[in-house]
């Protein structure tokens, strides 16, 4: 969400959508963690929420990112009237 929100002037964007293992919809491209975030890899369908949200990933050294919850983007979308390209993985 920290991505999004620093973004002021987007007409839209483009997410992959994953089920983690206790039902949420969490934002995150790959299926392994290993490929996006430190530490050892694991399913993201197999870690509760709670793990998932611990996982951090950087853009740069100054920041650490951690995958958001689709219906905070979803909110994110809908106050900012931008357009959402939801790809479920």
């Amino acid at each position: 969400m920290q991505v999004f929100n620093q973004e002021n002037n987007i007409d839209g964007i483009e997410i992959d959508v994953r089920l983690c293992g206790t039902g949420e919809l969490v934002v995150f491209h790959d299926a392994l963690t290993g490929l996006q975030c430190d530490g050892p890899s694991k399913a993201v369908v197999d870690m509760p929420f709670d793990d998932v949200q611990r996982l951090t990933y950087s853009l740069d050294s100054t920041k650490q990112l951690h995958p958001p919850l689709l219906k905070d983007v979803l909110e994110l979308c809908r106050s900012r009237q931008c357009k959402l390209l939801l790809e479920v993985k």
